[in-house]
């Protein structure tokens, strides 16, 4: 009996200091992992924020002369004021010794002559930078209240063209307030001069960081290198934390971010449990060494029982799991429906188009007309043979896209201008859904005159997070009333994975639609 006692207290000690250390562990995961999730979220309401300035830059990239300029203006004016949180937007054109200086109201749209500090700072930021017209960010103070301003620029024959965001920081304070609701810590963004961008204190934005943050390197290094943490003391919250460190890199500010995550205090709890449980194991010894003689018939069945019961809940629990993975089969299947529907739709007529110019090339350039049968016989062999996923890489698509235009230029001819492609090599293994590409350009050449009076221009570039295909909008006088099933099988696509981003729009003369990539853990496995 001596034994047993003394065995189960050693055990009752060893379980203690383990439940000790391993709390602490937890602890320190936990407020890890809530710096992440911080980390994260201020990362993606920044770039939600930035969001229309950076489809911009994209725009002025494709801007080649004056005109092109001129008719861009009003997409430039919707793209830099449609985020919530961006104050104003602006754009300046300079030709020579003219400059023209215009601020975007948000509500109206409209252009009015800039703010006095904000005009100053511009014609800085164009007197720098009118040779480069590079990124650049600051921040001004406009009416008393601090403004993150951020710029950029391009170059075209005869112009230099400016455009930015005015970013009221007390109204972007209390949107990541409303956003930091949701997750159990507080942070804080402080510029490289030691003033603070963002504070659960709003009153405090604009203003010095006291000493107690002015060291902002923390104790000890994290795994990613960059970042560090430290014990520390919220004022705001009134609670000891863990202080974490990062920096912070948005378009051309280098800034820091703090994140204060409450400790979880368990020492005096764990030791407390501690004692319990060596109290519980002496018991349990004296309980076990008076009934193991007596009750081992009824723990043994009330063993069986609980097996039992296990099985059973084991038993249930799988065949849940096969009713939601048939749920989400069914789904799959479903969104796939309208993918085999496409396929059936294929055009009866554009294969007769093919074959009839296959006949015109056999006697006129036979060896031309070798290339088009091998190309058509890949085209539909692509189409006939589906992924299960219903999606395929952007690499897959393009070469199939490439050989459905080949046959489509054999048919038009001069009128169906060359194709335009720009496409990254690190985007060539991201996912797109199957046919999706060749959807926009068969709706391109069905609803647009396409002539050798009115060519039809048809672009494909891949941007950061997805694939933007432009044409030239001419549309004909003639056509039937579109039921858009090909935009709408692409829009329920990626609804059912889950990704947002899709869009089509008229800008203008162009048709452009954004097909976003699809992340590999969006897709359902069987």
């Amino acid at each position: 009996m001596v034994v047993v006692l003394v065995i189960f207290a050693a055990m009752a000690v060893v379980l203690e200091h383990k439940f000790t250390s391993r709390t602490e562990t937890i602890r320190e995961d936990i407020a890890s992992q809530s710096f992440r999730t911080t980390t994260l979220i201020i990362h993606n309401e920044f770039s939600k924020v930035l969001a229309g300035l950076n489809t911009a830059e994209e725009l002025a990239a494709q801007l080649r002369s004056q005109e092109d300029l001129e008719k861009a203006i009003p997409a430039f004016t919707k793209l830099l004021t449609r985020q919530q949180d961006v104050t104003d937007g602006w754009y300046a054109i300079v030709r020579g010794p003219d400059t023209l200086i215009r601020w975007i109201d948000k509500r109206s749209k409209a252009a009015r002559p800039a703010d006095r500090v904000l005009k100053s700072w511009i014609k800085e930021k164009i007197k720098m930078d009118s040779h480069t017209a590079k990124r650049s960010g600051d921040i001004i103070r406009i009416a008393d209240t601090l403004h993150w301003v951020e710029a950029a620029g391009h170059r075209v024959p005869g112009v230099a063209f400016f455009f930015g965001i005015d970013i009221n920081l007390q109204s972007l304070q209390r949107h990541l307030s409303n956003t930091e609701e949701r997750i159990q810590a507080i942070s804080t963004i402080v510029d490289n001069r030691g003033y603070y961008i963002s504070s659960p204190e709003q009153e405090l934005v604009g203003t010095k960081v006291p000493d107690s943050l002015k060291r902002l390197n923390g104790k000890t290094l994290m795994k990613d290198k960059v970042s560090t943490y430290e014990e520390s003391y919220s004022g705001y919250l009134r609670l000891p934390v863990d202080r974490f460190y990062t920096p912070f890199r948005v378009r051309s500010m280098n800034w820091t971010l703090i994140v204060d995550s409450p400790l979880f205090l368990a020492v005096e709890d764990t030791q407390a449990i501690g004692r319990y449980i060596l109290v519980i194991f002496v018991a349990s010894a004296l309980i076990i060494l008076l009934l193991i003689g007596l009750a081992q018939a009824k723990w043994q069945k009330e063993f069986m029982l609980r097996q039992e019961a296990e099985m059973t809940k084991q038993r249930l629990s799988l065949e849940k799991q096969a009713l939601m993975l048939t749920t989400e089969k069914q789904k799959t299947e479903n969104a796939l429906l309208q993918l085999d529907k496409l396929k059936e739709k294929v055009d009866p007529h554009f294969l007769f188009n093919s074959l009839t110019s296959l006949n015109a090339l056999i006697e006129e350039k036979p060896e031309l007309a070798k290339s088009f049968v091998v190309k058509l016989s890949r085209v539909y062999r692509y189409v006939l043979d589906p992924p299960e996923s219903g999606l395929a890489t952007l690499s897959q698509e393009m070469r199939f896209a490439t050989e459905y235009f080949f046959l489509l230029q054999i048919r038009f001819g001069s009128s169906l201008v060359p194709l335009t492609t720009n496409i990254r090599d690190e985007h060539q293994t991201a996912l797109l859904p199957f046919m999706s590409i060749q959807i926009l350009l068969e709706n391109a050449v069905k609803h647009n005159i396409v002539s050798k009076a009115s060519p039809l221009h048809i672009r494909i570039e891949s941007l950061n997070n997805g694939i933007m295909v432009t044409n030239n909008l001419q549309l004909r006088q003639d056509q039937r009333a579109s039921g858009k099933h090909g935009l709408k099988y692409l829009r329920k696509t990626f609804t059912f994975f889950g990704v947002s981003g899709f869009q089509y729009e008229i800008t203008g003369d162009t048709f452009v639609c954004f097909l976003p990539f699809i992340n590999s853990e969006d897709i359902l496995t069987p």
